[in-house]
């Protein structure tokens, strides 16, 4: 959650700009009657703008494991999830070892606007992840099934939880969690 300022528990970060002279973006906490994060980014060529946290947990007597989070997008000026299925305006990502120390990758983005020709599955990800259209500019609130099962059923079953990360993707856009 929120409640706390963002460090040192969330790292925000920016990587990937491929204008260097371009907006880095913003990510910032607020408070009003709820609090939430706001990723915004006017510009144009490629960035990821979102917030990392390190968690390092072993997860393998776990027989459950979810992702909840209460979301919006507000905007984006690229359709669907652009081209390849990387980005989506609000995605969230989880980084987990296997039993064997390799890493992988369980990731969902969620986009308001579809445009032909791009795309709502990462064509790239680990998965490929089916991304999901939400209403745009209304909350939005999102529950994934057991990931447990699902991880296993890649062949990889999951020991470690690296990371989470929380983070919008595209040219331009404006988010909330």
């Amino acid at each position: 959650d929120f409640l706390t300022p963002l460090p040192p528990h969330w790292e925000v970060y920016s990587q990937g700009k491929q204008f260097s002279e371009e907006s880095d973006g913003n990510v910032e906490r607020m408070e009003n009657d709820r609090t939430y994060v706001i990723f915004e980014r006017e510009g144009r060529g490629h960035i990821e703008v979102g917030l990392s946290q390190q968690i390092n947990q072993n997860i393998e007597q776990l027989s459950s494991l979810r992702v909840a989070a209460l979301l919006r997008v507000d905007s984006q000026s690229i359709g669907s999830c652009g081209t390849a299925g990387t980005e989506c305006p609000l995605m969230l990502k989880i980084t987990y070892l296997d039993t064997r120390g390799d890493p992988h990758e369980w990731l969902q983005g969620f986009y308001a606007i579809a445009e032909s020709p791009y795309s709502s599955v990462c064509t790239i990800c680990e998965g490929n992840p089916q991304h999901i259209q939400i209403p745009r500019s209304a909350w939005y609130q999102y529950a994934s099934a057991n990931l447990i099962p699902l991880l296993e059923a890649r062949g990889s079953s999951p020991a470690t939880l690296v990371s989470l990360n929380v983070y919008a993707s595209g040219h331009s856009f404006a988010s909330v969690l």
